[in-house]
């Protein structure tokens, strides 16, 4: 018999099935959906860069990959490519590249002072000093840490991420840390937005328009035709991600909790999220008491 390949995208192919399943840059697609192909094929091969430009997501190597290690009726052969193909090895321009992205930063090891903090939920919550993360080359280490935790809380992540935590005036991020090593536990970045005035809430509410760097007022006004709530000052987390040898120890929730007591004492009115759905992530904001 002839054998027939066939091309699709991800969201097709997901609802399909074939003798052998085929997925290239599975760091690029949603965790999701890499699941579902696996639940409808025998054979399936996921192909992927984990680190670098094109595979900066980490929820495939983190959330994927850990999760069918773990199915018990799942045989998993993994092979891994070290020998670059398309630069010498050790190529300085590469070697820059990745340096000067972060793109090989990762959380902090943890050890077994900083897993008593965790126990006991020994944390401060700070400030992130981004100044000094990119003046002062004694605090790119933390840098690294933080953009190690950083990237594992979205799939798809790029260098320009990074930029818009930066550089953008209404973006701040914060920390938790274990308070006896200094370990950043958690990453936090948030955006501030509303206050808005009312010529600009009119021509939302009329016009359908959004206005940049402002997503929570905006679907406010469009799905719930609602005035007021643009007016009103608050913060929309961005990313929240734990470090991912530390997940179901709450260190998300007391996260939410120092940032929602940040918000009361600095005269926010609101502390909201948008985010892609999935079981586990409505489970957290449901269990913290957002609706």
């Amino acid at each position: 018999e002839c054998a027939v390949f066939r091309y699709v995208d991800a969201y097709e192919a997901s609802g399909q099935e074939a003798d052998i399943f085929a997925v290239d840059e599975a760091a690029g697609i949603p965790v999701p959906l890499l699941y579902r192909i696996i639940g409808r094929n025998d054979k399936t091969i996921f192909s992927s860069t984990i680190h670098g430009y094109e595979g900066a997501g980490r929820g495939f190597s983190i959330r994927f990959l850990k999760g069918i290690r773990e199915m018990k009726k799942l045989s998993v052969v993994e092979v891994e490519m070290e020998e670059p193909i398309r630069y010498a090895e050790g190529d300085p321009v590469e070697r820059w590249v990745y340096d000067a992205l972060l793109l090989e930063a990762e959380p902090a090891s943890i050890d077994e002072k900083t897993r008593a903090d965790v126990e006991k939920l020994n944390v401060a919550f700070a400030h992130a000093p981004i100044d000094d993360w990119l003046l002062k080359p004694e605090a790119e280490e933390e840098f690294k840490q933080f953009v190690g935790i950083y990237v594992y809380a979205h799939y798809r992540n790029r260098p320009n991420d990074i930029i818009i935590l930066t550089d953008s005036p209404h973006h701040d991020a914060f920390v938790l840390k274990a308070r006896s090593t200094g370990k950043i536990l958690n990453a936090l970045h948030v955006a501030y937005e509303g206050e808005l005035p009312d010529q600009v809430i009119e021509k939302m509410y009329g016009e359908k328009f959004d206005v940049s760097g402002n997503i929570r007022p905006s679907l406010m006004v469009h799905h719930q035709r609602d005035r007021e709530f643009p007016r009103l000052r608050g913060v929309r987390i961005v990313r929240i991600a734990t470090h991912p040898d530390l997940f179901g120890r709450g260190l998300g929730s007391k996260t939410l909790e120092a940032l929602e007591e940040y918000a009361r004492e600095n005269g926010f009115e609101w502390v909201g999220a948008v985010f892609g759905a999935s079981s586990i992530l409505l489970n957290f904001w449901v269990k913290n008491g957002y609706m």
